[in-house]
């Protein structure tokens, strides 16, 4: 009796009961795996967000010359002749003059250049022609060198006490530039200095001529003879303090820069320059060439400190970045990570949903038995009944 009565409350109260807890125990398994399912999916987005990366900014280029249209004036002076003939006196004429000597310089107004010679000048028929014939005066220029005629000419006035300080030729020339084109005939005067000896303390050094000028040297003539064109002694001295107008602006190696910048201003001025005021002249030019030159000195460093500020802006792109790719990184481990640990969670979880299908299935077979073992029973009973045999 006492094991009916255990068994009758194991069938309707006991196992009831476990079949109950170990049903809810493998449904919040189900929901444990879900949730964990969903929430590696989560973690597998998260590492798909993509990296916040700032556009790197590209390094300025330097600022360019801007572009300048072509002139087609200046292409159109190209097909006109030479004109404007002008000569330009050279040094004094002494006795120590020489045939050959280069005494004046020629020039014309043309886009082309003069031809070299013998295309580039002509001496035509004229009263004084006798006395020059063509000559190159160097860098590409041409002159006028004297004849023995007019060096024996110059020796005679100069042995004369009282013979004139100069003398005025009237010429007759024509020109030729490097395309072939001719000027028309032009009569010009060339005005030479006769120059007599003096004595010793009285020299001065005479400005080199032809090939042996540099350019300033050539400028600084141009500038003495402006401010003395009857080339007296004080010419000499006006060369002279023309010379050390590069050191006193302090030029240095920009010798022929400089003289590029005082020969466009000398056109300016060459019409007004006296023995009164070449100090301002050339105080003005040391002051334009310093603040030309600090102009440019602050492009320069405007220039190099946009392309340290562009440098240091890119570099900061540059750090930013490597600095959210390294972020996004870790966080990337770290996700996988907790993906692991999900897994793991998973695992453990349909593990455990398995053992309590198995206890599930062991109490259902224990169910499935004690029923056969009833029906048998009452089968088994009922025959004996029939019989009239005691069960």
């Amino acid at each position: 009796m006492l094991v009916d009565r255990l068994d009758h409350v194991q069938s309707t109260r006991i196992l009831p009961i476990a079949r109950a807890l170990v049903i809810i125990a493998a449904l919040l398994c189900l929901v444990a795996i879900a949730a964990a399912a969903i929430w590696i999916v989560i973690l597998q987005v998260r590492t798909w967000a993509p990296v916040d990366q700032q556009p790197v900014p590209e390094l300025p280029p330097r600022p360019a010359v801007e572009n300048v249209e072509l002139d087609a004036e200046a292409v159109a002076r190209r097909l006109v002749p030479p004109s404007k003939i002008s000569v330009t006196a050279l040094d004094p004429l002494t006795q120590s003059t020489r045939a050959g000597t280069v005494v004046a310089l020629v020039a014309a107004d043309t886009a082309n250049g003069l031809a070299p010679l013998p295309e580039g000048l002509l001496v035509l028929s004229s009263p004084d022609a006798g006395y020059f014939r063509p000559s190159a005066a160097g860098q590409g220029r041409l002159g006028l060198a004297a004849t023995s005629a007019l060096v024996d000419l110059v020796k005679s006035q100069l042995e004369t006490p009282d013979g004139p300080a100069s003398r005025i030729f009237q010429l007759r020339l024509a020109v030729r530039d490097r395309y072939g084109l001719s000027s028309a005939p032009a009569e010009v005067e060339l005005r030479l200095i006769l120059h007599r000896a003096q004595a010793a303390s009285d020299e001065r050094p005479a400005p080199p001529a032809g090939a042996q000028a540099s350019s300033w040297q050539m400028l600084a003539q141009e500038i003495a003879l402006a401010i003395d064109p009857s080339r007296s002694p004080a010419y000499f001295d006006a060369y002279n303090r023309a010379l050390a107008v590069p050191q006193q602006c302090e030029v240095g190696n920009q010798t022929e820069i400089f003289t590029a910048d005082a020969r466009r201003a000398f056109l300016l001025v060459a019409d007004r320059l006296a023995s009164t005021n070449p100090e301002a002249f050339y105080d003005g030019l040391c002051v334009a060439w310093a603040s030309a030159r600090e102009a440019e000195a602050a492009a320069r460093a405007r220039i190099e400190a946009d392309e340290r500020a562009a440098v240091a802006a890119r570099q900061a792109v540059i750090v930013s970045n490597s600095s959210a790719r390294a972020e996004a990184a870790l966080h990337a481990r770290s996700m996988r990570g907790q993906q692991l640990i999900s897994l793991a969670f998973v695992g453990s979880a349909v593990l455990t949903f398995l053992f309590i299908s198995l206890v599930l299935a062991f109490l259902a077979i224990e169910g499935h038995s004690k029923a056969i073992r009833a029906a048998i029973l009452t089968i088994a009973t009922g025959k004996a009944n029939e019989k009239g045999e005691p069960t």
